[in-house]
């Protein structure tokens, strides 16, 4: 996945009978999101968070994701991770409803006495 310059937020819809952890490391940095989330076995659809970056410069990102398990958990268990979704926190701007046709739209707010 490569983002360009600003912060995003980072998230996965996912299912499985053991925890996942997502470790996502800008390439060429340090830095990285470490983070284990728990079994789910709900259906996929709600986005569980997984961190926020900020990025200075438009960079790919590497990604790994590993099933967790306990001693007592089958060696074939599977998790499914549906998406990373990367949703930039910054840079919004707002725009007449009539122009946003065809466009993706966060939130609408109807002018005051309408």
């Amino acid at each position: 996945m490569s983002l360009r310059p600003g912060r995003w937020d980072l998230s996965t819809p996912y299912n499985s009978t053991q925890p996942l952890r997502f470790r996502i490391q800008p390439r060429g940095e340090e830095r990285d999101l470490d983070l284990t989330l728990p079994a789910n076995l709900d259906r996929p659809g709600a986005r569980w968070p997984i961190g926020t970056l900020v990025l200075d410069h438009p960079t790919a990102l590497d990604l790994t994701i590993t099933v967790g398990g306990s001693g007592l958990s089958a060696a074939g268990q599977i998790g499914y991770p549906n998406a990373v979704i990367a949703t930039q926190l910054d840079g919004w701007h707002t725009v007449p409803l009539r122009k946003a046709c065809g466009r993706y739209v966060d939130w609408y707010q109807t002018p005051p006495g309408a």
